[in-house]
């Protein structure tokens, strides 16, 4: 959690499952990792923005 000068919150990050957080004042994101489909997911206020396929080598 990330505090400005005057004690305000604005940035949270944390780890939960298969995701990763960014918590801020106007955006959430989060960084998943999709195995079933093989995919690393980039969500912008619980909407699907961008999609990378991978493989396991």
């Amino acid at each position: 959690m990330a505090v400005d000068r005057k004690g305000k919150h604005y940035l949270t990050i944390y780890q939960k499952d298969n995701s990763l957080f960014v918590d801020m004042a106007k955006h959430n994101l989060e960084f998943r990792v999709n195995q079933a489909e093989n995919q690393l997911e980039y969500w912008i206020n619980h909407k699907l923005k961008y999609v990378e396929k991978y493989q396991i080598m």
